[in-house]
């Protein structure tokens, strides 16, 4: 493994940490033994292994023989660099320009989790679970990422030796802006089917209307224990219990 790739692969395996530990869920393999290099992708793809979407700048390959889950996930050069950039001490730290590289690889990521912990319970998954947990976590990761270090819940509620603000603005994008910026302008892919970009907006409806909710409710009252009680318990819901969860 090269110094970059190994580099790379840290800085997931970080994201892969805060998202287990703030959703409480067991990770049994880190991230990144299972992150795929250009050259590496490119040689399962002419063998027939995989087939890489065009155009895509995230992949997560899963493969269920009935007996076993493999995973892969590949991320483009930009999306690893923006995550290794956000990387800081363990925690998370964002810059504009970076932004929307970061949230390519932070999806990535979210998809590797869930698709982890689903099999690890023996739970199914689908296609817009992955996508509306990982616009979920967008979310929760930026909005919280000041102060947010991989904070651990205890039955009773947050580890007394972390404190949270929920006070202070986030920047960037400003909190203010960051709805707007995750759920409202955003393009679609043009390489994506018909069904592929009906199931990513949908996502981004339901995340939007969750997310709203989350500030509304949680955020905008002061209240960050309860918010990360209702992630948890979202985060174990089926996709009907979802649907149903945020409602129409």
């Amino acid at each position: 493994m090269s110094g970059g790739h190994a580099a790379h692969a840290a800085a997931l395996e970080t994201l892969q940490s805060g998202l287990a530990g703030l959703y409480r869920v067991e990770q049994e393999a880190p991230v990144g033994p299972f992150l795929l290099d250009a050259d590496t992708l490119q040689g399962l793809a002419l063998h027939g292994a995989i087939r890489p979407r065009p155009g895509a700048r995230e992949e997560v390959f899963v493969l269920d023989d009935g007996h076993e889950v493999n995973v892969a996930l590949w991320l483009d050069e930009r999306a690893l660099e923006a995550a290794s950039d956000a990387i800081h001490a363990g925690g998370v730290v964002l810059n504009a320009e970076q932004f929307t590289d970061f949230c390519v690889a932070l999806e990535g990521v979210s998809h590797f989790v869930l698709v982890h912990h689903r099999a690890i319970t023996g739970q199914p998954v689908t296609q817009l679970e992955l996508e509306l947990q990982a616009e979920v976590d967008k979310y929760v990761i930026a909005r919280l990422s000041p102060w947010m270090h991989a904070r651990q819940l205890t039955d009773d509620g947050v580890d007394p030796r972390v404190t949270a603000r929920v006070d202070t603005p986030v920047t960037p994008p400003a909190a203010e802006n960051l709805h707007a910026a995750l759920f409202d302008h955003f393009l679609l892919a043009p390489h994506l089917q018909d069904e592929q970009a009906q199931r990513y907006a949908m996502a981004n409806r339901l995340a939007r209307r969750y997310c709203a909710r989350l500030e509304r409710r949680y955020l905008a009252e002061r209240r960050p224990d309860d918010m990360l009680r209702e992630l948890c318990a979202f985060y174990r819901k089926s996709q009907a219990d979802r649907l149903c969860h945020i409602g129409p």
